[in-house]
């Protein structure tokens, strides 16, 4: 995989699942202490090597988890503990998990000449899913945390990547693709009732779990545009929540009442039909859970990867700048922004530890 599409896999991620579902009640000095702690994953590139690094809310207290290798996709474990990554330090994709602080970093994945990559772990801690080409496709996996028991779940012909676990952690929603067509499945985490979502002539993608995992959001282009859309999570109830412009990367809030999602402005007299060449700049917008309320909370640009802290009101977001990405945060209510990372590197694909505050 060469840089540039290490950049594009890693910014791809705003569009596809990346986040598991959590409440909020939280008390004031839980706040401060979350605030003090690593509770940001991201990954950084110094024109050598890819790096996983981890930092507080506020960006101040910063730690360098990974060195010397391709390292990309964090992802927390639910105690905050440790983090999942994806690595090609032995030649091809494999997953790793390390502590926060830098001590056991163990290899989960030996599959040799195959590629392991998007790990995430399950709410109670116990399990891995990810995508692996073992077998020639990506297709959907979950092993035990340690590695063992390596288990391969779907069974659809697509290419099959992205898995996120419900917040019960009884199914898994991931998004294939086939033919440049996406579409979105569900399957239980033993690997029976695997589904398709949505039986649509249309792409479908980017799928993430509500906080209760009743309901889905996730992005369609189903009036040639991409669109934000919700749908029950038995496959019922599709619902367009945006119509207007090409709007991609959705997130819930923690308490399930409003989304943050990124629109993309287009040039109506252009003739060009790729959307990638007409966008003139993004907008940070948030709405209420059934599409009400469109609130722009920064617009002009080159903003991706949105994700609410447990506050409710904080979002941390990339955001192109001098030539170069870093991470954000930017307050709901008063549209405050603060830039996280500035070390001279391109910092990408910022998720939050959701773990530290599921009862």
């Amino acid at each position: 995989m060469t840089k540039k599409n290490v950049i594009l896999a890693l910014l791809s991620i705003s569009m596809t699942g990346v986040l598991s579902s959590c409440s909020s009640n939280l008390l004031g000095a839980d706040v401060a202490n979350k605030q003090d702690s690593y509770s940001i994953a991201y990954t950084s590139n110094n024109q050598t090597n890819w790096e996983i690094s981890v930092m507080s809310q506020d960006g101040i207290k910063i730690k360098q988890l990974t060195s010397k290798y391709e390292d990309i996709y964090p992802s927390w474990s639910p105690d905050g503990k440790k983090v999942v990554y994806t690595s090609k330090r032995n030649g091809q994709w494999d997953i790793y998990i390390i502590n926060v602080d830098g001590s056991e970093n163990n290899r989960l994945t030996k599959t040799d000449d195959k590629d392991e990559s998007n790990p995430r772990i399950s709410p109670d801690g116990k399990k891995v899913a990810f995508s692996s080409n073992e077998e020639g496709k990506d297709d959907i996996y979950v092993m035990n945390i340690d590695g063992s028991g390596k288990t391969k779940l779907s069974t659809n012909s697509g290419k099959n990547m992205y898995p996120l676990w419900s917040p019960d952690g009884k199914k898994i929603v991931y998004t294939s693709s086939l033919s440049q067509d996406y579409q979105i499945y569900t399957i239980n985490a033993d690997g029976t009732a695997q589904k398709k979502l949505l039986e649509t002539t249309t792409s479908n993608t980017s799928p993430k779990w509500s906080p209760d995992g009743t309901k889905l959001v996730f992005v369609s282009n189903n009036t040639d545009t991409w669109e934000i859309h919700t749908v029950n999570s038995d496959g019922t109830g599709d619902k367009a929540l945006t119509t207007k412009s090409e709007d991609i990367s959705p997130s819930w809030s923690p308490d399930g009442s409003k989304i943050v999602y990124v629109e993309k402005a287009i040039d109506k007299n252009s003739t060009d039909d790729n959307t990638d060449n007409i966008n003139l700049s993004s907008s940070l917008c948030v709405m209420n859970a059934d599409g009400s309320n469109v609130k722009v909370l920064r617009t002009g640009s080159e903003d991706s990867a949105p994700e609410w802290l447990d506050d409710n009101k904080t979002i941390i977001f990339n955001s192109y700048n001098a030539e170069k990405y870093d991470v954000y945060s930017i307050n709901s209510d008063t549209k405050k922004v603060k830039q996280l990372t500035d070390n001279g590197n391109d910092n990408y694909y910022p998720e939050y530890k959701v773990g530290d505050i599921k009862k």
